[in-house]
């Protein structure tokens, strides 16, 4: 009678173990275990510039918007990260200009967080700004 009740106890068990192990890995095809799912696409630390949108595909191409709040013409803007650069040559107060870039290509829904770097000229002086584009890969 002992042993009886010791199988049973360690059935019971077993069937616990087991939908716990179905709920995990349920879970875990959904993507509630993997930290980019709840990535909020932001940027930050800009100064000089906003950015109106950006984007990041799959493909490695990344496209910003960039609105300039310099209260005179800026010249010479040069916008970097650490994969590639292009230059615009004026921006006038209010301007908003599509840059686009160049990197790695990714896989979809993978998290970035990039360092976006900028230097322009004002009256002939050098300026530096920059701040961060955080998001997913996008499609």
């Amino acid at each position: 009678m002992r042993a009886q009740t010791t199988v049973e106890y360690m059935i019971n068990y077993a069937w616990a173990l087991i939908i716990v192990v179905i709920v995990v890995s349920v879970l875990w095809q959904i993507g509630i275990f993997n930290p980019s799912t709840f990535v909020e696409k932001k940027s930050s630390g800009f100064g000089m510039f906003d950015v109106q949108d950006f984007k990041l595909d799959k493909n490695g191409n990344l496209t910003l918007i960039l609105i300039s709040n310099a209260e005179k013409k800026i010249s010479n803007v040069n916008i970097s990260t650490i994969y590639n650069f292009t230059t615009v040559s004026e921006m006038m107060p209010g301007e908003i200009k599509k840059i686009s870039l160049i990197h790695p290509s990714h896989s979809i829904g993978e998290s970035y967080n990039l360092g976006v770097n900028i230097t322009y000229l004002v009256n002939g002086k050098t300026m530096i700004d920059g701040g961060r584009l955080i998001g997913k890969i996008e499609d």
